[in-house]
């Protein structure tokens, strides 16, 4: 009797110990799994703007080229209109056009909602500003293993801003890449290369 009993309390124990690494190693992959999403949600946040104004100047200068090749090849008669050189040229103009106003009112969208975030959301402009910048840094120096849902709920106000900054932005980016594409092809139209 006395040996089952020290069996079963010993499985007993080990249950327990099991437990308790089982659910220290599931608190550790939600941990880690946490914070490369907000990780990743921040850089997000960062590169947008960069990454749009850079594509935005590189397009620019795609329009100017194709723009270019167009008026010195294509329209001065050097190429028949319906020859794939003429279609390939036209076609990277609509995409460089395209791009450019696409990534122009991502741009603009993301500047302006982010002014009416700062105007909005804060005391002062002076202040707003201060912590529209500071929101990512505040939020790596608030992340540490005890506490990483109260990292994310104690930013909540500022996440919920920045996730609706990002979907407006993203939707006038296709609304731009739409007014782009019709804007290239009415230029190509004037041309009378269609």
């Amino acid at each position: 009797m006395l040996k089952n009993l020290i069996i079963s309390s010993n499985s007993l124990f080990i249950q327990i110990i099991e437990d308790s690494e089982s659910k220290l190693l599931f608190n550790s992959v939600e941990y880690v799994f946490l914070f490369i999403c907000i990780i990743i949600a921040l850089l997000i946040m960062i590169l947008i703007p960069a990454i749009l104004c850079y594509f935005m100047i590189d397009n620019f200068f795609n329009i100017y080229k194709h723009k270019k090749e167009i008026d010195t090849s294509i329209c001065t008669g050097d190429f028949s209109h319906n020859s794939e050189y003429t279609k390939y040229t036209c076609d990277k103009y609509l995409k460089s056009c395209s791009n450019f106003v696409k990534n122009l009112t991502g741009l603009a969208a993301w500047n302006i909602f982010s002014l009416a975030y700062i105007i909005i959301g804060f005391e002062s402009f002076k202040t707003g500003l201060i912590e529209y910048f500071r929101f990512p840094f505040n939020v790596f120096n608030s992340l540490n293993t005890d506490a990483i849902s109260n990292s994310i709920k104690g930013f909540s106000s500022n996440w919920s801003s920045m996730f609706t900054i990002i979907v407006l932005t993203f939707i006038f980016t296709l609304l731009g890449k739409y007014i782009g594409n019709t804007m290239g092809k009415e230029r190509i139209k004037q041309r009378g290369l269609v």
